[in-house]
């Protein structure tokens, strides 16, 4: 669906990284400028392949190479994160967008303090029927 095309190599890169979109347009307009922080896990590197191809850059990391790639409504990114990123979501679904995963699991966290006893899910987890 994109004219792109990896080059697999033997070590394996994980890292986090600053990612920003570029030139977004059409659906994915609202994601231009928008940066977020997230991680790459891959093992070589993605160029685009057509040439005179309307496909443009738009995700890169911040030493500038690219993480995503456009070709009309076809966004392709290979950073992981994006949807646990509060910024991201609030471009795509506006102000009443959901919390991210961290804060979700945090809430969940806090209500089991609150609401049940010290130990108590440890007992029901040793519990066999």
């Amino acid at each position: 669906m994109l004219p792109i095309e990896t080059t697999f190599e033997s070590k394996k890169l994980l890292r986090r990284t600053r990612a920003t979109f570029e030139g977004t347009n059409g659906a994915w307009k609202d994601l231009a400028r928008v940066s977020f922080d997230g991680y790459e896990i891959r093992h070589g590197r993605t160029r685009v392949t057509a040439v005179g191809s309307d496909s443009t850059i738009a995700l890169s990391n911040d030493a500038g190479e690219p993480l995503g790639w456009q070709q009309g409504g076809v966004l392709g990114i290979s950073t992981h994160g994006l949807f646990e990123a509060a910024e991201v979501l609030r471009a795509l679904m506006g102000h009443k967008s959901p919390p991210p995963l961290d804060a979700v699991f945090d809430g969940l966290a806090d209500f089991v303090d609150r609401h049940f006893v010290s130990g108590a899910l440890n007992e029901l987890a040793a519990t066999r029927p």
